[in-house]
């Protein structure tokens, strides 16, 4: 997928952490709750994410817009998880 990314979320990667990439082909993978009468918002970041190994994401805790934790070196590996299941 390529575009222009709609929703920017803090802690992308250190580098990105409070700007969006501005690279045309940089993943941007992400899944995002919000309760917006707290001000919180609850990101989990997929890889690729830069600065970190392969199959690892990260999680990140905003209070009004400004990060209040990371959560780094989250194992990403659905397909190993998937292949698991499959064979159990």
């Amino acid at each position: 997928m390529e575009g222009k990314i709609k929703y920017f979320y803090p802690g992308y990667s250190q580098q990105h952490l409070y700007q969006a990439p501005e690279e045309p082909h940089t993943r941007y993978r992400v899944l995002a709750v919000e309760d917006r009468n707290k001000g919180i918002t609850v990101a989990g970041f997929y890889e690729p994410i830069l600065g970190e190994n392969r199959g690892e994401g990260r999680v990140v805790v905003c209070k009004d817009g400004i990060v209040q934790k990371i959560i780094p070196h989250i194992v990403d590996d659905t397909m190993g998880r998937t292949l698991k299941n499959a064979i159990e």
